[in-house]
């Protein structure tokens, strides 16, 4: 009983490495790619992934994965849509993903929002 509120209070030990508190693992290294499908409504906004234009939507992208699915890095996809007024400029919508959080299948941006597949509606 005693260990186990010592490692519920000092953070996680892995080795000779001390984990901050509240960190239940530490982040993955990169071990490959996983291919995205891009969709936007309406089509053709262009799109971003960290800062890099890889093209116009409908696409698919290679983004880094884990060996478990997971980002290694915060990854930002991001889709740009052209407004019909060109007084109101471009919209841009970013989808970000933190470090450890699992890669969708595909992610649908409209000009205020995106979803991950399989996910609720985000913003």
């Amino acid at each position: 009983m005693c260990v186990a509120a010592l490692l519920l209070l000092g953070g996680c030990v892995t080795g000779d490495r001390v984990w901050p508190e509240g960190t239940l693992a530490p982040a993955e290294e990169k071990s490959g790619e996983k291919r995205v499908w891009i969709e936007s409504r309406p089509a053709g906004a262009l799109v971003e992934v960290n800062g890099r234009v890889v093209g116009h939507a409908p696409l698919y992208v290679n983004v880094p994965v884990t060996s478990h699915g997971f980002f290694p890095d915060r990854t930002t996809i991001s889709a740009h849509f052209l407004a019909e007024d060109q007084s109101f400029g471009p919209v841009g919508v970013n989808a970000n993903f933190g470090v450890m959080e699992m890669v969708p299948a595909s992610v649908v941006f409209t000009p205020f929002t995106f979803w991950p597949l399989g996910a609720s509606a985000r913003q």
